[in-house]
């Protein structure tokens, strides 16, 4: 059975660098990825953001094929920056031990 999927990389970041990288995805998202999107007080809106009956954005609304590719593009750029947001409390590694634990 192959594995298609790209190889890993461990790439080494100081905590300001996380941090910037997560502002950088949090405007990305905004400024570009949402610019079809309904976007209020420096946040984009998807669908299930918000509870039905209480999303003034997409309740009863259809999405259209740009709102589409733009939602699962926001939607990956989110779940890029939980990824990058989890590294910020992952163990320090140290010289002695590359793996951080």
């Amino acid at each position: 059975m192959s594995d298609d999927s790209p190889p890993e990389k461990i790439v080494q970041l100081r905590l300001t660098e996380i941090e910037l990288l997560l502002e950088a995805l949090d405007a990305y998202e905004y400024w570009q990825l949402g610019d079809v999107l309904p976007r209020n007080n420096g946040e984009v809106f998807i669908p299930g953001d918000l509870p039905p009956g209480e999303d003034r954005y997409w309740d009863g609304e259809a999405v259209t094929e740009e709102e589409a590719s733009a939602i699962e593009a926001v939607r990956a750029c989110r779940d890029l920056a939980d990824h990058v947001r989890a590294l910020r409390w992952m163990p320090v590694a140290t010289d002695a031990d590359p793996s951080g634990g």
